[in-house]
């Protein structure tokens, strides 16, 4: 071989390596993106606003009827008061808020498993 093709054997080499990798890793992510897509869903917060002064006993019995539904992952059922909420948003945002101009409401957040979530069963929760 001469000098001159030494170069070009080189880059040619380097190039069908760099082709082959970028196939393999759009290979790998589309074969995966159900997966993510599964891992995403589960993530996803919903969150039902409670009203002011609720009662201790109808919020105990609204975390269990939201643990009751089908779908619904119950370990990821979680009461949340309005204090707690803006002193999360306040340390999230770097802010000081007083405690009497908390716009927060208190609430109740779960997940649902990846094959109950769509928008017909959300709505049939909501209906509930």
């Amino acid at each position: 071989m001469s000098k001159n093709q030494k170069p070009t054997q080189f880059y040619a080499t380097m190039s069908t390596s760099i082709v082959l990798i970028l196939i393999s890793l759009f290979l790998l992510i589309f074969f995966h993106s159900n997966n993510i897509t599964n891992i995403v869903k589960e993530n996803i917060n919903i969150l039902v606003e409670l009203e002011d002064n609720l009662p201790s006993g109808e919020l105990e019995y609204l975390k269990k009827s939201i643990i009751g539904y089908e779908g619904v992952l119950p370990s990821s059922v979680k009461y949340l008061d309005k204090k707690e909420a803006l002193a999360m948003m306040s340390k999230e945002l770097s802010i000081s808020q007083l405690a009497e101009d908390n716009p927060f409401k208190d609430i109740i957040k779960f997940n649902l498993k990846n094959e109950y979530y769509s928008e017909d069963n959300i709505n049939e929760i909501k209906k509930k």
